[in-house]
């Protein structure tokens, strides 16, 4: 009996042609919702203390963020400025700051309302922008409300700019080894499917629980990775089978037998490993291995829904593979021998990964701030001049909160023991 023309894994090509176009569909549908919903904050794990206490400060005080900008105006009057800022809807103090390095230098403050949703933060931002602008003063902006925009929209564009590199080379290079361009579209598909399909079940996550920008981007690293990985060795076996003078329906059962389980091995082992960091409670953590178990998981599908129907219409147009003795040649060899000693070669292995960690030994962690935007951004310039022009800001302050019954002499004595620590300011 011939085989069903609607089966993805026997017949034709009617339900992999729709899964390709309603995964592109429903990508270009998802994103920009997506982008909207994404978490571009860098705050710990909501049950860190800093967490809690930076919590308590803004049920205090209603402020939670901040707006800067640096103006160098040694002939403007900014006197009406800090009025101006104040009037924008979600603003709450404004003041301008000296500099004691340039006297020409002023720095404008602006703290934010905790009571703003996304949209009103975006709209504040650029409505600040426009008001330090319209000064003749030469301005810079930035603030924790700059550094989370400027982040989400780094994230969108760096996506963008990925996939728009990435395909035409992938392309490229699955022409060169499979012998034509429309060949080359079968393993391709994989990665479409793959980068496209991720985007809903992204937003879907967003509506239940925060994910961070930085998903997006680990959508793009695994997705064409494993992708292009699992479709040239699906191919690459499958062409063997070809050349070995199987027919299609042969090749394509030993191709599923062999590369296919191998495939979905590696995929369920890639996502296990991914799932360890939902342990952790920071978001952006978290964000990692959604975006990692995505892609994963959609690869392993991919390659079996989708690329072993189009092998199957596109056997007749791959370049033969050169038949190759599994019992013979370099990786052969290199096989049997650690297969004699596996014991060594564990232990050998193990002594070099541990070699090659030793620099971890000292290495500091930091949290991520301006300095994870790439050169030119204007928040982290602003951050770099500040440091310059204005080193008695404190940009990055350490709040401290008191939760007990306190006097003045005792507050006295307590900020000035503070400030009376290494490197501590005001």
């Amino acid at each position: 009996m011939p085989p069903r023309t609607d089966d993805p894994l026997t017949g034709g090509l009617r339900l992999p042609l729709l899964t390709v176009v309603v995964a592109v569909l429903a990508g270009v549908a998802s994103a920009g919702p997506l982008f909207d919903r994404l978490d571009a904050s860098l705050d710990p794990a909501p049950s860190t203390e800093s967490e809690r206490t930076e919590a308590e400060l803004v049920a205090a005080t209603g402020v939670d963020g901040s707006l800067v900008a640096l103006l160098e105006a040694p002939e403007v009057d900014l006197s009406t400025l800090p009025g101006r800022v104040e009037a924008l809807p979600g603003v709450g103090d404004a003041e301008l700051v000296p500099s004691s390095v340039e006297p020409e230098a002023v720095v404008m403050v602006a703290t934010v309302a905790a009571e703003l949703d996304d949209d009103g933060r975006e709209r504040l931002v650029a409505e600040f922008v426009e008001v330090v602008e319209g000064t003749a003063a030469e301005t810079t902006v930035g603030g924790s409300l700059a550094l989370d925009q400027e982040l989400a929209d780094t994230a969108e564009s760096d996506l963008l700019r990925a996939d728009a590199l990435a395909v035409p080379v992938i392309l490229l290079l699955f022409g060169l080894l499979l012998g034509g361009v429309r060949v080359a579209l079968v393993p391709l598909a994989i990665v479409v499917v793959v980068l496209a399909g991720s985007l809903p079940i992204l937003l879907a996550l967003s509506a239940v629980t925060t994910v961070s920008v930085f998903a997006v981007n680990v959508v793009t690293l695994f997705g064409v990775g494993l992708a292009v990985d699992y479709g040239l060795l699906v191919v690459s076996r499958f062409r063997e089978e070809l050349a070995g003078g199987a027919g299609v329906e042969t090749g394509l059962a030993v191709t599923r037998a062999t590369a296919g389980r191998a495939v979905v091995y590696s995929g369920l082992t890639v996502a296990t490993s991914l799932a360890a960091l939902l342990v952790f409670e920071e978001p952006v953590l978290r964000s990692l291995a959604y975006g990692g178990m995505a892609a994963t998981l959609l690869s392993v599908v991919a390659a079996h829904w989708l690329l072993q129907p189009l092998l199957r219409r596109s056997a007749h147009r791959l370049r033969p593979a050169q038949a190759v003795d599994p019992d013979r040649g370099r990786i052969a060899a290199l096989a049997r021998r650690i297969q004699e000693r596996p014991a060594l070669v564990a232990a050998g292995t193990v002594a070099v990964l541990l070699a090659a960690a030793t620099p971890l030994g000292s290495i500091n962690f930091e949290g991520l701030d301006a300095r994870s935007l790439p050169g030119g951004s204007p928040t982290r310039d602003l951050v770099e001049r500040l440091a310059e022009s204005h080193p008695d800001l404190p940009l990055a302050p350490v709040q401290v909160l008191v939760d007990a019954p306190i006097d003045a002499d005792s507050a006295v004595e307590l900020v000035e023991a503070i400030e009376s620590a290494p490197r501590a300011g005001a």
